[in-house]
């Protein structure tokens, strides 16, 4: 303890000196405990953010692996939906030749009930030609698919008979245009109502526009001689000349 005495003594001088120095020393070591405190607390700090980093690391680590995982699941996703897209384009693919082989067999019946309609007028149905194509093309379809195609046989067989279904009933609708023809041309010169060439112009003029499709179609089809179409051309014609020399 620092003393208000005056020193009058070497004893008085060592004991003041020797508590200064304590005083002194003590004072050293406060201030070195207390920076020896706060190095602890860095150090503690540090330790703490060092554990933080690795627990940083550790997660950085796990999500670097999720996100390599997660790109293998998209590429494997998207490789998973080209495929699935590839087979949809081939699913609708089948879809429409089976839409294209059902249409054609599907025709079958409308062509068989006009064909089969009756009166005598089937033939000037604005329908009947192009069902006459469309049994015609049916024929061709089912042909190149016979072995593939399920009672095409069968098919083939019906459309065939209704194409020759249609061409007789050009042929018979021919014959009674002539028939009908010359019993007219034999009233006009019963009757003496036109000269026999004026009477033969005016009847055949106005009985060529609606024949001229159905007898174009026939000439078509008509074929090497000996066929049953040729056959059929050739009563048609025998009738028409017939017509015109009575």
């Amino acid at each position: 303890m620092q003393s208000a005495e005056p020193i009058e003594t070497i004893a008085q001088f060592l004991e003041w000196y020797g508590h200064e120095e304590d005083r002194l020393a003590e004072g050293q070591d406060q201030e070195a405990h207390a920076y020896a405190e706060l190095l602890r607390q860095r150090a503690t700090q540090c330790s703490t953010m060092l554990g933080a980093i690795s627990d940083i690391e550790t997660q950085l680590s796990r999500m670097e692996s999720g996100y390599h995982a997660a790109c293998d699941q998209t590429q494997g996703v998207q490789k998973a939906c080209m495929d699935l897209g590839s087979r949809r384009d081939r699913l609708i693919q089948t879809a429409s030749a089976v839409h294209d082989h059902l249409a054609v067999y599907n025709m079958l019946g409308p062509i068989s009930q006009l064909l089969n309609s009756p009166g005598d007028r089937v033939c000037v149905d604005p329908e009947f030609l192009p069902s006459l194509e469309r049994a015609e093309s049916a024929i061709t379809f089912i042909g190149k698919h016979a072995a593939t195609a399920r009672d095409s046989e069968l098919f083939l067989m019906r459309f065939a008979q209704c194409r020759m279904r249609a061409l007789s009933l050009i042929k018979i609708h021919a014959l009674r245009a002539f028939k009908q023809l010359g019993a007219d041309i034999g009233s006009a010169f019963e009757s003496k109502r036109a000269s026999r060439s004026a009477a033969l112009y005016v009847k055949f003029k106005a009985s060529a526009a609606p024949l001229t499709p159905l007898l174009c179609a026939l000439h078509e089809r008509a074929g090497d001689a000996g066929t049953t179409e040729s056959q059929v051309l050739a009563d048609v014609q025998n009738a028409y000349f017939h017509a015109r020399r009575a």
